[in-house]
């Protein structure tokens, strides 16, 4: 059975005007919850084959705190810009270009 996890990004600072909203960093609360998310994630054996992730910041350092905590090699996240935005079918087109080997996929977004 393949599975796939839909992993929204982590707790962003809102307030911050200098920046453009790709930019955006995690919030402390954040970073803490995206521990203890993979940390439970990683108790129950589910670990990825492979991660993608959208090129925003806090998505990018979300996937980042699981592929830490699931041992997944951070050198290996695939970063798309397909997940930023409005582009549905940009995301499902990644999910189905997908290797058939590959039977966990996780995918990190907005």
């Amino acid at each position: 059975m393949k599975t796939l996890y839909i992993v929204r990004h982590a707790k962003a600072s809102q307030n911050i005007t200098r920046l453009k909203d790709w930019e955006r960093p995690l919030m402390d609360m954040g970073i803490e919850r995206a521990n203890k998310i993979s940390c439970i994630l990683k108790k129950k054996n589910n670990c990825p084959d492979k991660i993608i992730s959208s090129h925003a910041f806090r998505a990018i350092n979300t996937a980042i705190i699981f592929a830490k905590n699931l041992e997944y090699p951070v050198n290996n996240i695939e970063i798309t810009t397909e997940f930023y935005g409005n582009n549905s079918s940009g995301v499902l087109d990644i999910i189905r270009e997908q290797s058939h080997e590959i039977s966990s996929l996780m995918i990190f977004g907005h």
